[in-house]
């Protein structure tokens, strides 16, 4: 029974994973410094950046545009306060 279901999880975690990789917008995460985490397939096509050029090496501020880094220093800190904005 233990093994049916440690069966179960790994495949639904592999279909949450492959929806997560290839869905067609851009997903990532960020930790509490702003730096990503995690990135999906498509939003690394769309930066040009292969997944170990990214991941817990680039702040997702410095991927912005100046008008959107302006929105996102008055939002990101209240999002980590809130847990939405």
């Amino acid at each position: 029974m233990i093994r049916e279901r440690t069966a179960e999880v790994v495949k639904t975690h592999h279909q949450l994973e492959d929806l997560y990789n290839n869905a067609p917008c851009g997903h990532h995460s960020l930790d509490t410094k702003g730096v990503i985490v995690h990135i999906n397939d498509t939003e690394l096509n769309w930066l040009g950046y292969k997944r170990e050029e990214v991941v817990g090496k680039i702040k997702f501020a410095d991927l912005l545009t100046p008008e959107s880094l302006e929105k996102f220093r008055i939002n990101f800190p209240l999002f980590k306060e809130r847990g939405y904005v």
